[in-house]
């Protein structure tokens, strides 16, 4: 049994204890904070689905000293990311973000 199966949707792997998927993604976003402490703003992420576990990466570009990103599933097919930030008057630099889900 080969442990790894890579199609359209994601990777799936087996022979673990559990079996896993994982599905990523890319979406260009841009968040404003100047006139709020949080932002939250979705990307599609087909296959996704509420519980899934979500791995964020943010473009160096939109790390600011002050902004904190976070991502969950919000709801099927859809990656929520929210910016948060300790000083109003934020505006990180758009960028490119890839959320990665992973099924068990």
């Amino acid at each position: 049994m080969t442990p790894f199966t890579i199609g359209g949707d994601g990777i799936s792997v087996s022979g673990w204890a559990a079996n896993l998927k994982i599905i990523t993604a890319t979406a260009a976003l841009n968040f404003d904070l100047t006139l709020a402490l949080t932002q939250d703003l979705t990307m599609a992420v087909t296959g996704a689905a509420l519980g899934d576990s979500v791995i964020l990466g943010v473009p160096h570009g939109s790390v600011t000293a002050s902004v904190q990103y976070t991502a969950w599933v919000s709801s099927a097919d859809t990656v929520t990311v929210r910016a948060r930030t300790s000083l109003v008057g934020e505006n990180p630099a758009s960028g490119t973000f890839r959320v990665t889900v992973i099924q068990h």
